[in-house]
This record gives structure tokens, sequence and C-alpha cells, in this order.
């Protein structure tokens, strides 16, 4: 099929994956309740990842959310002078991978992308007060965030945090469709989900701001049929946008991110007619969901940064705990991120894998004796119980 512009008339958007993520008891207590709250671990078909240049499952939800980057970039930043250096020999002894930490240290820092008002990054010791900074830096800008809980950590520990809260409501509620809309998933079937919009003459025509309020950033397809096209859900916004997108799936998301700038910018640079057009039907399914997420792949991992001095520290806690809600509203999208690193001695380097599985020495002793009352040096099975 070729790929052209064409005149739009009818829009439906499915949304297989919204990806903006993001932990308050935020909720509208007059529309509807998450549809997940739980661990990523009990969902099937939704992965969480940490940046967005990760492989890319087209099958599975994915979410990404900047702000375990920001939490990663204030550890540099604010405690190492620099990139996260890993203790490679432990990992690959360990069969651990640090693909997340090549990445992690390759991504740009988000802070600089997002409004100042709706993020704070910060990491440090225990020792220099870094939870009290945390404290008073949450207080300040975001007053009624509840406190966050660290673990119960040492003096010479290493804590990194950050919180992205974003509310965008739209100028003009949309109408809710008072009918289902039949959502096809990756694999075919098809699911009635909740939606919202601008609906067909048979449930009437809204007022002129929602009419007026979002916006076709661009469009292809062929025979007048539409293939691709993005949305600016409320062009009326000035701080913050949300963009709803159908678009075929790419190797990343950040390749489809980066399509998506690329196809906007193409577009008004070809057509100004693009800064005007409007959709004259749109569907927009309703996603709301909290979502706690343990990067499993960087737990255990050694950071050996020189700045760090005379210790090691190894990654205890990686935890993203996310909040996101998108309905005829507006859409509001929360994220904490927490990370926290054990002091100890590079004496401790050797992994903590103790297998007694080639021969070995048993010892029965008083405590506080060295000449013990019984040995036994077990250097083969006679002797042991048999499976």
């Amino acid at each position: 099929m070729s790929r052209k512009l064409v005149p739009i008339a009818v829009i439906t958007i499915g949304l297989g994956a919204v990806v903006l993520a993001a932990i308050l008891e935020t909720s509208r207590p007059d529309q509807i309740a998450p549809v997940f709250e739980g661990v990523s671990t009990d969902l099937e078909r939704t992965r969480i990842i940490a940046t967005v240049d990760a492989p890319f499952d087209p099958a599975k939800n994915t979410i990404w959310c900047a702000s375990m980057v920001a939490a990663w970039k204030a550890l540099e930043n604010d405690v190492l002078g620099g990139p996260v250096e890993i203790n490679r020999d432990i990992a690959r002894k360990n069969g651990m991978s640090i693909e997340s930490v090549y990445k992690l240290n390759a991504a740009a820092d988000p802070t600089s992308t997002i409004n100042p008002a709706d993020i704070y990054a910060a990491a440090g010791r225990i020792d220099e007060g870094i939870i009290q900074t945390i404290y008073d830096g949450l207080g300040e800008k975001f007053p009624n965030k509840l406190t966050p809980e660290f673990s119960k950590m040492g003096p010479l520990d290493i804590v990194a945090y950050a919180y992205l809260q974003v509310e965008l409501k739209f100028q003009y509620p949309y109408p809710v469709n008072p009918e289902p809309l039949h959502f096809t998933n990756a694999d075919g079937g098809e699911t009635p989900v909740r939606s919202f919009g601008m609906l067909n003459d048979k449930h009437g025509t809204p007022g002129y701001g929602v009419q007026s309020q979002p916006r076709v950033l661009f469009q292809f397809g062929s025979d007048g049929v539409l293939t691709e096209f993005a949305i600016d859900l409320d062009k009326t916004s000035l701080e913050n946008e949300i963009i709803v997108a159908l678009v075929p799936p790419d190797a990343t998301l950040k390749e489809m991110i980066e399509g998506i700038a690329r196809n906007t910018k193409n577009a008004t640079a070809a057509d100004e007619m693009y800064l005007y057009m409007q959709p004259e039907i749109l569907h927009v399914p309703d996603t709301v969901w909290r979502i706690t997420h343990h990067f499993e792949e960087l737990l255990g991992l050694w950071v050996t940064n020189d700045s760090l001095g005379e210790y090691d520290y190894q990654i205890r806690r990686a935890q993203q705990d996310t909040y996101f809600r998108l309905d005829s509203e507006g859409a509001i999208l929360e994220s904490e991120a927490i990370m926290e690193a054990a002091a100890e001695s590079a004496a401790y380097e050797l992994p903590s894998v103790y297998i007694f599985d080639r021969p070995f020495l048993i010892l029965m002793r008083k405590r506080g004796e060295s000449m013990p009352y019984f040995a036994m040096w077990v250097a083969n099975d006679e002797l042991l119980n048999r499976w």
C-alpha cells in the first residue's frame, strides 16, 4: 500500500499501549476505578522498561516513565560525578546482565525536558542527610505528596530518588461514549472497552469548544483509507501535551517516538493546514492503572566508581511506582522511583553464593574454643543421603 497524505474525514483511535507512565492516591470519585492496581509480576501481557531503547515486543503493552532515568541521573550527578560503573566480573560470574546499566548511562537526563515544577530528583548518602533533603524538597514542590518510605539503611548507604507529577486537564471535557468501543488486540481478539471523544451524529454534536480542542498532527493512507495518524488531544494546553497515535510498531519505543516527531515536523512544514486540521469523529479508550515495578535486572549489581572511596555499593532496591489516568477529563501521570545502594567493603566483592558441591569439612566445637569435638571431611557420597 502506498503511503501518502490523505484528507481527513473520520478518525477512530484504538490505543494499543499508551506510552506514558507514572503514586499518589489521586482519583476522581465520579469516574472509573483503575483496571489494575498491583505489582508488575501479576501482569501477563504488559512490560515495564527502564529506557525507551529497550527491546520491544509489539504483542505486549510496554510502559516507560522518566522517573527511573531521573533517579539514575541524580545518582550520577549528585554522588558519582559521572556514569555508573559496575563490577562486570561479579555480574558475569552470577549470570547477571548489565545491558540496562549501559542504556541508563547513555540515556539523556530527562529533567531538562520536563517542566521544573513537575519533577523533583536528588541523591546522596544517609549520613549527609539525603532523606531529610528529599522530604524538604518534596514538601516545597509537592506539598500534598505522601512521604516516601525508605528501607532501614546504614549511615554510608546511598539513596537516589525522583518524583514526577503532571496533571493535564482538558479545557473542555470530552463526551463519554455511551456505547462500547470494540478494540482489536495485537493477537486479533476483540474487546469492548470504555472510551471518550467526539462521537458520531446519533449522539449529538459536541460544543464548539470540544470540536476545536484536538488537532491532527499528521496522517497517512491511500485510497481514502487512513492507516497512520496522530492527534494532540488539547492544542490549547501550554505547558504539557498528550498525544495519541495510531502507528505501526517499530524495533523500540524510541524509534516510534522519533518517527512521530519527524512526521509531525514534516507535515507542518509541507502544508500549514495541519496547524488547523481537526477530527470530526474521535474515539479514545480510557486507561487507568497503578503499577509497582521492581527493576530486577539492576538488583545485586555492585557500583564501583572511584569517587565512592574504599567502599563498593550493592544496589538493593530499584523500584518505580506508577499511576496513570487518561479519560474524558484529561490525563494524570505520577511516578516515583527509589534506588537504594548499600555500602560494603571491597573485601566483599565475591558473590554471596555458597554451594557445597565438592569435598568439604564439617566441624563441631564448643563456642569460643578452637579445638573441635567432631570433624568430618566429606570426600564422596557414600554417607550422603541420596535423592
